[in-house]
């Protein structure tokens, strides 16, 4: 079984509510769709988000680099080859449309054995404990999001700061407090707060110490200082007891190494769209394990795909130990069919071979043609 061809299909998946961080607002997952066709004919399907504020991609880029590239690298590969470092190698950057092209070869690759990935890349777990965002704005809209969430179960909120940091402080203060008051007494609920590079070093020890001094049960914090700044990041973590994540500051393996020498964090935060692919995120998970530092599997806001890919990563390695995959719970459902199961905090792997997941249009669209070639066939 070779790689034979490939196609592109951009899509466009609204949000329910708009979604804010320090770095953008957003109100739909613009994606680059990707199908690879084996030599068989098996489908292998992947998606690249266009996020130009964290990757620096948007969606013609993504195309170019797809096209122009990535693609024609693997062309003729068989499924079995290794096709990570090619993969890597086509172009420079371009990481999420590399980690797109990567999840569709992987899944290829696991459909072609008729396992699931997470069998191919690990042991696994059948149930992920998910946590779920809730983006920065309104203190009253915030607090309303967050009932909603733990009335449907989930336990860890992700809280976006970094908007106002002269505020984020107290806000969070106001918010848990408000918190209490509304949600049931017995919910043992942690906040992860996430700044997105919004504070100075200065800012994130001075706000941290509010939060510890008024007891917030935080989980961890995450990138609260500039991606670049890893002699900010490792003081901000020497002073305090809350766990440090490392997000924009790790994109490849590399950079997990200096992330870790330089005790930066005591968390990495590990995306497909920033790793390049499954490949790139494994030999992270592998220096982590070395290190004794935990992981944390993300996502982008991006489609189910790659956010199934993600949950097949997060299974299969035992170092991860929180997982922050929501983005299919922020979108309008109606885009996917099979896969892993997003079910309020509860992601539910399946036995389907791959990744598992597929594009509904895509998906609709070759039953039709089978079931239009059936019909012929049964007029012959």
């Amino acid at each position: 079984m070779t790689i034979q061809s490939f196609d592109l299909d951009p899509a466009r998946i609204p949000l329910k509510h708009p979604f804010t961080t320090a770095i953008r607002t957003v109100t739909a997952v613009e994606s680059v769709q990707i199908t690879l066709t084996s030599s068989d004919g098996v489908l292998g399907y992947g998606e690249a988000p266009a996020t130009a504020a964290i990757t620096g991609e948007t969606i013609p880029s993504i195309k170019e680099a797809v096209e122009g590239y990535i693609c024609p690298a693997i062309m003729g590969q068989a499924v079995e080859f290794d096709c990570g470092q090619i993969i890597q190698k086509a172009i420079y950057g371009n990481t999420s449309a590399k980690a797109a092209v990567e999840m569709a070869w992987q899944d290829l690759r696991a459909k072609k054995m008729n396992i699931p990935l997470y069998q191919l890349l690990g042991k696994h777990q059948k149930k992920l404990s998910n946590d779920i965002t809730i983006s920065a704005g309104d203190l009253d809209v915030m607090t309303k999001h967050a009932i909603a969430a733990i009335a449907d179960g989930f336990s860890v909120l992700k809280l976006k700061v970094g908007v106002f940091p002269a505020t984020d402080a107290q806000t969070i203060i106001r918010f848990w407090y408000n918190l209490k008051e509304s949600a049931h007494p017995k919910s043992e609920i942690k906040l992860r707060i996430d700044a997105n590079q919004g504070w100075s070093t200065r800012q994130a020890i001075s706000i941290i110490r509010t939060w510890e001094d008024n007891n917030i049960p935080i989980d961890l914090i995450e990138q609260p200082t500039p991606a670049w700044d890893l002699d900010g990041l490792a003081k901000v973590q020497s002073h305090t007891h809350f766990p440090i994540a490392a997000d924009e500051s790790v994109f490849s393996p590399i950079e997990a190494l200096r992330c870790i020498q330089s005790r930066a964090a005591s968390v990495i935060n590990i995306k497909l769209m920033k790793t390049g692919g499954i490949s790139s995120a494994l030999d992270i998970c592998t220096l982590c394990r070395i290190y004794g530092v935990e992981c944390m599997i993300g996502c982008m806001m991006e489609g189910q795909i790659g956010a199934a890919a993600a949950a097949h990563l997060a299974t299969s390695q035992s170092i991860v130990t929180r997982i922050d995959i929501d983005s299919p719970l922020l979108c309008t459902p109606g885009f996917y069919t099979e896969g892993p199961t997003f079910c309020g905090s509860d992601i539910l792997m399946s036995n389907c071979p791959g990744i598992g997941t597929m594009p509904k249009k895509l998906y609709s669209e070759r039953s039709a043609d089978v079931n239009a070639s059936t019909q012929q066939a049964e007029k012959r």
